[in-house]
């Protein structure tokens, strides 16, 4: 017979393993590998500074956290009988926090202890379960998953007024844990990226730093588990006192991890986004700020605007292909749109025709639509549409840098998630559709978007972009300023259509907006794709 002790990892694993991917989207549920478990709970240790008295993990799922917790404590000088007091797993899965009780008997039995002083509940965190003590340091890789989804319907209504609906449940298990930890406790716990900017998750953020101080965040372009998401750890210490306050225009300063890099100290200023500690992570430059008196915004002088789901669908459903004409040619037929994806967009380039591209599953290279059979699914998306038809600047989403791109003629579309950017009429000073693609393509406005909204793409390095972004970019006032971007555009358009560096027009652009800087003309130099356009 063989005595030796289970090893308490290939029980977490076993139960990982037994999950089935349908119970796994219902829960919300991903696999926390030791490496990452090590790494939160070493960085939570690290910022708390001794040694707790309690390690909570509110939903510990199969155990890895307080595992990992209870290996750490140990190595801290806690005598390991003494470990397993110190433990408080929380769970809504039955059967997840069996699989925890077996691996923490795993683990005991390895020290010749007894694991079963555990306190291990059976509750939902983010209902407040009864019987939680409180705890020192709180450690975890909470639920992923939409409230909007049918399978996160037990979600229950949010303390904060206004917390939006696309707000992800692991955001709100970050808010409930700030809540509930006494004053001077550690908070961290596994999140996505997009919490570093994300619109909705805004209440969240400022939620908690009434509440909490953002001492560290981890960061990584990583996956270091099967949900396809880029996560992040930001490390929260509860503020101490019975009224905390704002922390003030700048703090101290945040230990920013990379990896498993050692940290290094930020500055931050805590009532903006925190999407800047990643971009400087990724080594986003930082860009010069604006005089207010010589510039206007984007959204002063003209209107910008994406699609939502309405009008994708709308436009997939009617699209089709341009007919040939005998020179083997597409022919638009007059009046009708040409549709323009992101993938259609490079920099000072439509690459319309070039190439096939999807469209609502379908792959087509001269997508056409006529507006009165857009008109037949929706007379809204057929207003929108006539609306678009207009010189415009069109910018895709999903980028490394900016890849804006001119449409003078007015004879294109954007197709979700693709930004319109079209000049207003009757403003002072009145600003080319040129000028405005200029601004838009320029290396400083890369930078700045990238410092606002890093994390809340598809990936670690891609740009989410959005029309209230674009909106809040800045647009010189100087009429000769703005006749000067009008000229380095060409020159850009030029440089790209001829094969060419285009840095040289870029180094102008930023130069007539007064941001130039060689550091942000290497970084989007370095970012800004080349080669054929749109192939």
């Amino acid at each position: 017979m063989d005595d030796t002790p289970a090893n308490p990892r290939s029980i977490v694993d076993a139960h990982e393993a037994s999950i089935s991917p349908a119970r796994r989207r219902r829960l919300g549920a991903h696999y926390t590998p030791p490496e990452l478990a090590d790494r939160v709970v070493s960085l939570a240790l690290a910022a708390l500074g001794r040694v707790p008295r309690t390690v909570l993990d509110p939903s510990c799922g199969a155990g890895s956290m307080l595992l990992a917790a209870a290996d750490a404590l140990v190595a801290l000088g806690v005598d390991a009988a003494e470990v397993p007091v110190r433990l408080v797993g929380v769970d809504v899965d039955s059967r997840a926090l069996s699989a925890t009780r077996s691996a923490l008997d795993a683990w005991a039995e390895v020290h010749g202890v007894d694991a079963g002083a555990a306190t291990l509940l059976n509750a939902d965190a983010l209902g407040g379960p009864a019987g939680v003590p409180d705890a020192e340091l709180l450690v975890g890789n909470p639920p992923f998953s939409s409230p909007l989804n049918s399978d996160a319907s037990r979600v229950p209504e949010s303390p904060i007024a206004g917390l939006g609906p696309y707000t992800d449940t692991s955001a709100r298990h970050l808010l409930a844990a700030v809540q509930s930890v006494p004053d001077g406790a550690v908070v961290c716990l596994v999140q996505p990226q997009s919490l570093l900017g994300a619109r909705d998750a805004a209440k969240v953020r400022s939620a908690v730093m009434r509440d909490a101080e953002l001492v560290g965040m981890w960061l990584t372009d990583e996956q270091p588990f099967d949900a396809a998401v880029q996560v992040c750890a930001p490390i929260l210490r509860r503020r101490t006192g019975a009224a905390p306050g704002h922390a003030g225009p700048r703090s101290a300063g945040v230990d920013l991890y990379w990896r498993d890099e050692l940290p290094r100290r930020v500055a931050f200023d805590p009532s903006a986004n925190w999407s800047p500690l990643l971009a400087t992570a990724l080594g986003v430059p930082d860009v010069q700020p604006v005089e207010p008196g010589n510039h206007l915004s984007i959204g002063d002088v003209a209107n910008c605007t994406a699609g939502f789901r309405e009008e994708f669908y709308a436009l997939a459903e009617v699209a089709t292909e341009a007919p040939q004409g005998s020179d083997g040619r597409a022919m638009t037929p007059a009046g009708w749109a040409c549709l323009v994806t992101s993938g259609m967009i490079d920099p000072a380039t439509i690459g319309w025709g070039r190439s096939e591209r999807s469209l609502g599953g379908r792959r087509m290279t001269h997508p056409v639509a006529d507006p009165a059979a857009i008109d037949a699914v929706s007379a809204r998306v057929g207003r929108w549409v006539r609306r678009r038809m207009v010189p415009k600047v069109l910018v895709a989403s999903q980028t490394r840098v900016l890849e804006a791109a001119l449409d003078r003629r007015g004879g294109t579309v954007p197709v979700t998630p693709v930004v319109s950017v079209e000049p207003l009429g009757g403003v002072v000073p009145s600003v080319p559709v040129e000028a405005l693609a200029a601004v838009l393509g320029a290396p400083s406005s890369s930078a700045r978007v990238a410092l606002l909204s890093a994390g809340t793409g598809r990936s670690t390095r891609a740009l989410r972009i959005t029309a209230s972004t674009l909106a809040g970019l800045p647009v010189p006032r100087d009429p000769g300023i703005l006749a000067g971007l009008v000229a380095a555009w060409g020159d850009l358009e030029a440089a790209v259509a001829a094969g060419r560096d285009p840095s040289v027009a870029g180094a102008r652009i930023d130069d007539l907006l007064g941001a130039g800087d060689p550091s942000v003309l290497e970084w989007w130099s370095s970012r800004i794709p080349r080669g054929s356009p749109s192939t």
